[in-house]
């Protein structure tokens, strides 16, 4: 992308170094078996310009999908007279934001196994 972007293979390296992170498995023991982190050292992880890039695309998708969720409450009587729209057209008009994240995640499960 940009010439200050790290590599692709730095950002495939883990986030956290080595023996920072809870041991493999941890999770799936329950709660006595909870791997308590570490101090963290020197470097305890880095942070990507890409990632800010698709936190700040999601956050910005977000926003508008509360826009539209919050702007046909308001005007619901008005638009079922002024364009002759049901209540069903209404509720299916404010449930695209839901809706149009649903490919979201097929996109994320394609990027993490294609790259």
């Amino acid at each position: 992308m940009g010439s200050g972007w790290s590599s692709e293979e730095e950002e495939r390296q883990p986030l956290l170094g080595p023996g920072l992170g809870p041991a493999p498995g941890a999770a799936r023991r329950g709660r006595e078996a909870t791997a308590v982190l570490p101090a963290a050292g020197p470097n305890p992880g880095r942070v990507y310009g890409r990632r800010w890039l698709v936190l700040l695309l999601f956050s910005l998708l977000a926003f508008a999908q509360g826009l539209v969720w919050n702007t046909w409450g308001p005007i619901q009587n008005s638009a079922r007279q002024a364009y002759g729209f049901s209540g069903w057209d209404i509720a299916l008009l404010v449930l695209w934001g839901p809706i149009g994240f649903l490919p979201c995640f097929a996109f994320m499960w394609l990027l993490d196994k294609r790259g």
